[in-house]
């Protein structure tokens, strides 16, 4: 299921919810976001729009699907994935190396890795990011929930 945010309750609802959240104990599993994001898209997109997902990430993958084989789905799935971004967040053991190694290899159609130091950039990142790709494209990009809170 998904949010779309147009109203002050359900930004305030997603606020609650996303305060509420439980780390998963140290595990990263991208290639089970962009499946799920990819689902999304199967459900809802326009077939007319750009479709792009952009991922925020504080590590590399350790746990659920790879992000290669998510994203091969994707791209060969019905509405046809036009583009992949990542934004890295990183921590003591993850930076902007090991986010380019990780993730670099798997962005197209325009995108790229974005290294943010701190959540405030992280925020701006994301607000400048949605409010370019908004207007033209379908999205599901985790930016759109962070750039409220």
């Amino acid at each position: 299921a998904y949010t779309v945010l147009n109203s002050e309750g359900a930004i305030s609802n997603v606020k609650t919810t996303v305060q509420n959240i439980v780390q998963l104990g140290s595990l990263t599993n991208p290639g089970d976001g962009i499946a799920a994001a990819s689902q999304i898209f199967s459900a809802n997109a326009r077939v007319d729009a750009l479709q792009s997902i952009c991922l925020s990430t504080d590590g590399t993958t350790n746990s659920g699907q790879s992000v290669g084989s998510a994203i091969s789905s994707a791209k060969a799935a019905q509405y046809e994935l036009d583009s992949f971004s990542v934004l890295a967040i990183p921590d003591g053991f993850f930076g902007a190396n090991e986010a380019n190694a990780e993730y670099g290899p798997h962005v197209f159609g325009g995108g790229q890795v974005f290294v943010v130091s701190n959540t405030v950039e992280f925020a701006n990142v994301c607000l400048l990011y949605t409010s370019d790709v908004a207007e033209e494209e379908d999205c599901v990009d985790i930016g759109r929930l962070v750039s409220v809170i």
